[in-house]
This record gives C-alpha cells, sequence and structure tokens, in this order.
C-alpha cells in the first residue's frame, strides 16, 4: 500500500486516500481477477492513436 495514495498528484482524490489506513496497520485487497477488478473500478481511462479504430471491448 502507498501511505500517500495511488494518483501521486497533489489535489487528486486518490493521493493521500490510505494514510489513515497505513497509520492504522490495515491493508487493503488486492484484486486478481478481472472481474473483480472490474467490479471495483470507478472508471476506465481508453489509450488509443489518433486515425486507428479501437475496439469496444479489450481481445
Amino acid at each position: 500500500m502507498l501511505a500517500t495514495g495511488n494518483s501521486g498528484i497533489p489535489g487528486h482524490p486518490r493521493y493521500d486516500d490510505c494514510i489513515a489506513d497505513y497509520l492504522a496497520g490495515r491493508y487493503r485487497p488486492l484484486l486478481y481477477t478481472r472481474a473483480a477488478i472490474e467490479a471495483a473500478a470507478e472508471t476506465r481511462l481508453v489509450l488509443a492513436s489518433s486515425g486507428t479504430p479501437r475496439a469496444t471491448e479489450p481481445a
């Protein structure tokens, strides 16, 4: 766990969201399966080069 969150960007909602858990010695689950990751996802970022058609779902 990163005590200062996962974003690394000051002011981002995830910048310091792990401090309380870190100080209390709590852990967060590490998601391994695609289903678990998709169920916990808050957003999705898709990167595609311009002019290249992209599939709606990853292969």
